[in-house]
């Protein structure tokens, strides 16, 4: 994939390297909370596999937000409840607790 040069591009290039390296099926514990933002409509990522992957995480806490009708790009198609679903599920776990 050809990138521009210069030092966005080298980021990005150095990102999606680093992430695409990783598949997500292969992670099976994790020793942070997790939230899933997933898109019941999804023929990218079908909700079949977000939903095995997700029982098969071990992680200190974990949840898991269906946003329908929507599809792949769900946070970005409902941003209200994407919002909603950030300070309410999301903030909680990640606040320093006393």
């Amino acid at each position: 994939m050809p990138f521009k040069t210069g030092a966005r591009s080298i980021a990005a290039v150095a990102l999606l390297s680093n992430t695409m390296a990783v598949e997500p099926g292969d992670v099976g514990a994790v020793g942070f909370p997790v939230v899933v933002l997933a898109g019941r409509d999804n023929l990218t990522t079908p909700p079949g596999l977000v939903e095995a992957w997700y029982q098969r995480l071990a992680a200190p806490s974990k949840q898991r937000v269906w946003f329908e009708p929507f599809a792949h790009l769900s946070p970005l198609g409902a941003l209200g409840r994407t919002l909603n679903a950030l300070v309410e599920q999301v903030l909680p776990p990640m606040s320093p607790h006393p």
